[in-house]
């Protein structure tokens, strides 16, 4: 079912893990090994290099991308996905990597559980190399995986437990170790991103000796010649949230940090007998891809109806207010807060930032 000239490169626990597995989550059981053995095993005979094969494959597979599709209500089988050939990022992924596996390539799915200044998660694949390397394919030119948004942590699921391994430091882009006090009656805790609306838990790590240190933590930069292409005035770096799991909720055990760049760590407890006012244009960030003069919706638009909070171990108001302009000036907000405008009008984007040299700092 493979060559002998790529499987030579490959170990059984790779096999066990990469190629054995029938299932990539809890998509229904077909014969998708024959199916994907028979339209792309002839691969095996023109290409040597596993990550060519699987870069040819992408580019030449029938699923495609469709954002409609994240509403279908169920798990596709690898058939079902073939006959539609529409899909989400999950769709594709897994079609990929069920397609190499039924050829004998070792591959799996990493993920984004979510973007670090953005909404949403991302997923990719990879495949083994003959070095024993992991090689990230995505469905760009040439089967390029493009990345242009912060990435906080990246997992690689697996068929076995506990799922997933977090496979952060494999890629090549900077990282930091965010260490937190933590007091004896808490195992574990969480350390989250801000996902537009709520806090999103991307990494879990263990207590010892009264604190807690959260391993490889993504700084906002990326690997290989991949850019961020995000927002105008966008901070350079991730902003973080401790928290830990109590009677089923996430609460929160120490201030929201920013991981800068460069690798500095600032602590942003508001200080509350320090206050400024506040001069605000938009609830979320432009996108670099929009022209300067071009106005979106995520502007401060008048006659809509704002709140503003923040971050004080949980989001507390500063008021609500109509807005008469397009801008909303409030008074009396404490100095290094993390900050979060909402429109209680219309929209869904919205995004934390802080307050700097009297402009909005995106994070």
């Amino acid at each position: 079912m493979e060559s002998e000239g790529v499987a030579k490169h490959y170990s059984f626990d790779d096999f066990c893990c990469y190629v054995l597995p029938y299932r990539v989550a809890h998509e229904p059981l077909s014969h998708w090994r024959r199916t994907a053995l028979q339209r792309y095993g002839h691969w095996l005979d023109s290409l040597n290099a596993p990550q060519d094969i699987a870069r040819s494959i992408a580019m030449r597979y029938p699923v495609r991308y469709n954002a409609g599709m994240t509403k279908y209500p169920y798990i596709m089988s690898y058939e079902e996905m073939d006959s539609l050939q529409w899909g989400t990022c999950d769709d594709m992924t897994a079609f990929l990597t069920l397609s190499l596996r039924a050829i004998g390539i070792p591959a799996a799915t990493d993920v984004v559980k979510a973007w670090a200044n953005r909404s949403s998660a991302h997923c990719w694949n990879v495949v083994k190399d003959t070095a024993g390397h992991f090689v990230d394919i995505g469905y760009g030119p040439d089967g390029k995986n493009f990345v242009v948004y912060k990435v906080s942590k990246v997992y690689r699921m697996q068929y076995r437990s506990p799922g997933e391994e977090d496979v952060t430091q494999g890629y090549d882009m900077p990282l930091s170790d965010v260490s937190f006090p933590l007091d004896g009656k808490n195992e574990q805790a969480y350390l989250c991103t801000f996902n537009n609306s709520r806090w999103i838990p991307v990494a879990l790590a263990s207590s010892e000796n009264g604190n807690v240190t959260f391993r490889n933590m993504g700084r906002g930069l990326l690997w290989g010649d991949n850019k961020i292409d995000g927002y105008r005035e966008e901070g350079k770096g991730i902003a973080y949230l401790p928290v830990v799991h109590e009677r089923g909720i996430l609460k929160p055990f120490a201030a929201p940090v920013i991981l800068y760049e460069g690798g500095e760590i600032r602590s942003h407890r508001p200080v509350l007998s320090d206050r400024e006012s506040v001069t605000l244009h938009r609830k979320y960030p432009k996108s670099n891809k929009i022209a300067a003069d071009v106005h979106d919706s995520n502007e401060v638009v008048p006659g809509d109806d704002y709140e503003l909070f923040y971050w004080n171990d949980e989001w507390c108001s500063l008021g609500r207010k109509t807005a008469g302009h397009d801008t909303l000036v409030y008074v009396e907000v404490p100095k290094n807060a993390l900050l979060w405008l909402h429109n209680h009008t219309k929209g869904k984007e919205e995004r934390i930032f802080t307050y700097e040299n009297g402009k909005q700092i995106w994070w």
